[in-house]
C-alpha cells in the first residue's frame, strides 16, 4: 500500500522502537523539514502483548504521534487547509480487487482534490448515501466490471448523471466538470 500511495520508504532492519513487546513490523514516520528529518511518530505490531498480560491471543497494531511535531510539519507544508470541507470526490468500491484499485486512484485524485475513500465493503446505495451526506460533488464507483474495463463510473451527485471514464483520465474529467 505504501508503494501504491506513492509514499517514499525504506526498510531498516536495525530499527528499534525501544519497547520489547513489538513483534514483526515496527515503523517510524519521518518528515523532512528545514533540512533535517523530524520523527512524527511510530509504532508497530504487538501481537503477543494482550496474551502476556493474561488476555486472549489478540493480533494488534499501535502507534503514537507527537502532536507538536505534526503541527510543525503541517504548518510548514504548502497544502491548503481543507479540514471540515466536503470532499470533491467520494470513492466507492465494490469487492476486494476494486478496493485495491480504489486505493491507488485515491492517491491520484488527492493530488488535486479533497477525496474520501470508503474502506468498508458496504452496499453501493449505502455508500452513495454517505457521499450525499458529506456533500461530495462526484462519486467515483469501481467494481469488478469497471475494473475489468480499466474504467470507473462517475456519478454527478447534483444531477444524478453517471458517466464511464477511463481510470487514467479521471482527474482531467473532474477538472473539466468543475472548471479547473
Amino acid at each position: 500500500f505504501l508503494t501504491a500511495a506513492g509514499v517514499d520508504f525504506y526498510v531498516d532492519a536495525k530499527l528499534v522502537r525501544g519497547l520489547d513487546y513489538y513483534t514483526r513490523t515496527v515503523f517510524e514516520v519521518i518528515h523532512a523539514t528545514a533540512g533535517e528529518d523530524l520523527a512524527l511518530g511510530g509504532g508497530g505490531r504487538y501481537d503477543e502483548l494482550v496474551e502476556v498480560i493474561g488476555g486472549p491471543s489478540t493480533p494488534a497494531v499501535g502507534f503514537s504521534l507527537g502532536l507538536e511535531r505534526v503541527i510543525t510539519a503541517l504548518t510548514e507544508g504548502k497544502r491548503e487547509d481543507t479540514a471540515g470541507a466536503a470532499p470533491t470526490v467520494y470513492i466507492a468500491s465494490l469487492g476486494d480487487d476494486a478496493a485495491d484499485r480504489a486505493f491507488e486512484l485515491a492517491g491520484v485524485i488527492r493530488e488535486r482534490f479533497p477525496a474520501w475513500l470508503e474502506f468498508d465493503q458496504r452496499k453501493l446505495d449505502r455508500q452513495l448515501k454517505s457521499a450525499s451526506k458529506m456533500g461530495a460533488k462526484f462519486t467515483v464507483i469501481i467494481g469488478s466490471e469497471e475494473l475489468a474495463q480499466g474504467m470507473v463510473r462517475v456519478k454527478d451527485m447534483d444531477s444524478g448523471e453517471q458517466t464511464m471514464v477511463k481510470c487514467d483520465d479521471i482527474v482531467t474529467w473532474i477538472l473539466k466538470r468543475i472548471g479547473g
